[in-house]
């Protein structure tokens, strides 16, 4: 979820619980703990200046060790000193316990936050790898932010504490039922692939990007010869599609070798949800200059409706994939040949890596959108 969603959220839960702190007795907190909350509910998010060691670096530590369920009270618990200057003569020493249970309710819903969104996050990090994404809301959903700034809003107008209590009710509400929307467009989808006798593998339900309510289904299907047809199309309601069906054959054996040859294929393909690749592998782009491509992306962010797509592919060019990676070898390149580029792009910023020759690595230049 974007930051400013996750910073509405910590002043939402101020104003809807405004005693629940030793020090705050007004229905109106001060500016400096209404700071204070917005900054803790940050605190997870602090895992994406491994950006600053490199884009490798992020895919694998963003929404890792911050964003686990283990790691929450000790946290909470660095979090405290952050509320020391606010902090009155006669409070006694053991109601910080109240600020520390605060600390955690901050920090547990901003990884609700995320864990519904398809980015997902590690919730059982260290003890799993395994990336948790419920697919509820976009990460840029028009319905929680808006509604997020109306309660606090009206609480801070009427010095009353239900519009933001109200506002926490839909925090919670609205993923949930987004939720429940795609368990059940998930079975009807299963079960329609079933009654056409197509062998459908992994699927998975999508928010439509900026478009809150409407669904997307992306899904892959076996086929001989280790390929696979993966296939992204709009959904209104089960059986309902909408917009241009969008299907692409992707190799599943360049897929399985694909983190052997290149640097960042590993971390890409573990962020990834359900990333394809075009067969054949040059088919994304045209030869030239003795080199061949081969276009590793994936739809999740992306959209069914033509008039958005057209809109996203202003922001992140053909096809409107904000996650991408770009390999680029050497035409006629052996089984197992590293790749000469790699391009890596992702929403905000793009990346050129080129292999060291004689020495192993890759030499970055990076580009903003």
């Amino acid at each position: 979820m974007e930051p400013l969603t996750h910073a509405a959220a910590g002043v939402a839960a101020l104003l809807a619980l405004p005693r629940v702190l030793p020090f705050s007795t007004a229905k109106c907190p001060g500016r400096g703990l209404v700071a204070t909350a917005a900054l803790i509910s940050l605190v997870p998010d602090l895992d994406a200046l491994s950006l600053l060691a490199g884009p490798q670096a992020f895919l694998a530590l963003h929404g890792g060790l911050l964003h686990s369920l283990a790691l929450v009270p000790l946290v909470a618990l660095c979090c405290l000193p952050l509320f020391r200057l606010f902090r009155q003569p006669g409070t006694p020493p053991g109601s910080w316990g109240r600020v520390w249970l605060f600390c955690c309710g901050l920090l547990l819903l901003h990884l609700w936050l995320d864990v519904v969104t398809p980015w997902g996050i590690k919730l059982f990090s260290p003890f799993s790898g395994e990336r948790w994404r419920g697919n509820a809301v976009s990460c840029l959903d028009p319905l929680l932010l808006p509604a997020l700034l109306a309660g606090i809003i009206l609480a801070v107008r009427r010095r009353s504490v239900r519009p933001a209590r109200w506002a926490l009710v839909w925090l919670v509400c609205y993923p949930c039922l987004g939720l429940a929307c795609n368990a059940i467009l998930e079975q009807s989808c299963r079960a329609e692939l079933a009654a056409q006798r197509r062998h459908s593998g992994r699927l998975a339900v999508l928010p439509d990007v900026l478009v809150p309510g409407v669904r997307r289904v992306v899904y892959e299907e076996s086929l001989p010869k280790m390929t696979t047809l993966v296939c992204a199309e709009g959904l209104l309601a089960p059986g309902r599609f909408y917009g241009r069906r969008l299907c692409e054959f992707t190799s599943r054996e360049l897929s399985a070798r694909l983190p052997d040859e290149s640097l960042l294929g590993a971390a890409f393909l573990d962020t990834s949800l359900l990333p394809w690749t075009p067969v054949p592998p040059d088919r994304a782009a045209a030869w030239a200059g003795g080199e061949h491509v081969v276009l590793v992306q994936d739809e999740r962010f992306g959209s069914s409706i033509a008039a958005v797509r057209r809109f996203l592919t202003g922001f992140w060019g053909e096809p409107p994939a904000p996650l991408r990676l770009r390999l680029v070898y050497r035409r006629g390149a052996a089984l197992g040949e590293p790749p000469l580029r790699e391009e890596l792009s992702l929403p905000f910023a793009s990346w050129t890596f080129r292999r060291r020759t004689p020495e192993p690595g890759l030499d970055a230049e990076p580009g903003l959108r």
